[in-house]
């Protein structure tokens, strides 16, 4: 069964309110330790068959074990927080002996006549301590905002990477498709069908090419006469809405009509011209059939 803990005069002269918890806390840890290994040493007997000469734990010791475990964490809890006030205080008060005999050595004012310099001089001290203090804060706010924007500049700097790496990728495929390699132009002299149908190909290319260059001096032709008959007619075109949409038309067919930006513009205006122009603009696919 536990003992009671004894109670033992705790000292006072000398002592703070905080260190005299300190000194009963390590007292009661003390105790409780003893406890515990009473109990252990019990509990252990008990296990091996042996229970001459050794205390028995009565019912409920377990639970006991339990309370007294949560205890003494409890009192280490509080140990390690009157320790850390402790030691606190004592550097605390270690700075502040440490400044008082700085400034008495620096200005000796008890053996000085002249005690209002001193004091001067003592006030300047302190003011260029305060300063440096400010100083101190504004250095670490801006080393704090320095590694904020230095994080920023690496996550940037991996993204400058990333898009330079997928640059290289996309600039080696071009190079790829644009030079064939020398493995494939030999394949291609090595096989005979291939180089035909390579020659095949280059000739409808050449024959589509020149259809497309007649097709373009026709519309070009057409597009113009069709432009003049209307500037010349007299007419005022610019409030006649199919009008505009014809000159409109006769311009992107003579300029851009070969421009993939002008498909949209021109295919709207192909759909709102007069059936007569699109006939006109008929005539010379037919005319090669």
């Amino acid at each position: 069964m536990a003992q009671p803990m004894e109670q033992q005069a705790v000292p006072t002269q000398g002592f703070s309110l905080q260190e005299q918890q300190l000194y009963q806390w390590t007292q009661s840890l003390a105790w409780v330790d003893t406890q515990i290994k009473d109990y252990e040493v019990a509990i252990l007997a008990r296990q091996n068959g042996s229970t001459e000469d050794v205390p028995m734990p009565q019912e409920g010791a377990s639970q006991t074990i339990q309370n007294l475990e949560r205890e003494v964490d409890r009192l280490k809890h509080e140990l390690l927080l009157a320790s850390q006030y402790t030691a606190s205080k004592n550097r605390i008060t270690q700075s502040l002996h440490d400044s008082h005999v700085i400034l008495d050595t620096l200005f000796p004012t008890w053996h000085n006549e002249n005690t209002s310099a001193d004091e001067a001089e003592e006030q300047n001290l302190r003011d260029l301590i305060d300063e440096r203090d400010e100083l101190v804060v504004k250095a670490l706010r801006s080393w704090t905002e320095v590694q904020k924007l230095t994080s920023e500049l690496s996550a940037l700097e991996k993204q400058v990477g990333a898009q330079h790496t997928q640059n290289r990728t996309i600039m080696s495929s071009i190079l790829k498709l644009t030079n064939p390699s020398p493995q494939t132009t030999d394949a291609n002299a090595a096989d005979p069908s291939a180089d035909k149908f390579l020659s095949q190909e280059t000739g409808e290319l050449r024959g589509a090419r020149e259809r497309l260059a007649e097709w373009k001096v026709k519309v070009d032709v057409a597009s113009n006469v069709i432009q003049g008959l209307i500037l010349e007619s007299g007419l005022d075109w610019s409030k006649d809405p199919r009008l505009v949409d014809i000159l409109l038309l006769c311009v992107i067919v003579r300029n851009n009509l070969f421009t993939p930006s002008s498909s949209k513009s021109f295919c709207h205006f192909w759909q709102r011209a007069s059936p007569e122009f699109q006939a006109l603009g008929q005539k010379p696919a037919h005319s090669n059939e």
